[in-house]
């Protein structure tokens, strides 16, 4: 729920970055703030979201994750450049986590699933392939995609820091939308 309400923000921030002129960019902030008001509203309104983050700022909790990001990355520093091999590390990261009562432990983070599953040797590619697509979706604001492509792509690259989307469809059309719209010839201005 809270990597969900991160990851809606930001792509309503992603979406104002729009706009040519500078009465446009402040319509865009005030819409922006006035969003980020509404969801702040709503989501004090719920008592599992309300319960939930202030447990998370009170205790540290944060379903486990406390748990499962460090161990992760002592996984990472064991095999650094090739990593545990896809599938292996869920068993190995449930082995390490016997408190959680299941042979296998996704690691609920997307640079941590390709870091303890492909080391060093997958992280570099990725991070490149994902920066070449970061830097289409920003181009594309000059398309006629806008913002679109930058907003999808940043409210999926929020959600996978809390969750691991790299197995689903979603992440990679996600990845594909955002190198096409960079592509397209710029608007005529």
């Amino acid at each position: 729920m809270r990597g969900g309400f991160l990851a809606l923000a930001a792509g309503i921030a992603a979406l104002t970055l729009g706009g040519r002129s500078l009465g446009v960019r402040i319509r865009n902030g005030v819409v922006l703030l006035v969003a980020f008001g509404f969801l702040g509203w709503t989501t004090f309104q719920s008592e599992g979201m309300r319960n939930r983050l202030l447990q998370s700022a009170e205790t540290g909790f944060m379903a486990g994750r406390e748990r499962i990001y460090p161990t992760a990355v002592r996984m990472i520093l064991e095999r650094p450049l090739t990593g545990w091999g896809p599938v292996n590390n869920m068993y190995q990261l449930g082995n390490r986590l016997p408190e959680q009562h299941v042979p296998r432990r996704d690691t609920h983070n997307l640079v941590l699933e390709v870091g303890t599953s492909t080391g060093f040797l997958g992280l570099l590619p990725f991070f490149v392939g994902t920066c070449l697509c970061l830097v289409d979706a920003w181009r594309a604001r000059r398309t006629i995609e806008g913002t679109l492509p930058f907003a999808i792509l940043m409210v999926m690259l929020v959600s996978n820091m809390s969750g691991n989307w790299i197995a689903t469809p979603l992440l990679w059309l996600a990845f594909a939308y955002a190198l096409a719209g960079g592509r397209r010839p710029a608007l005529a201005t």
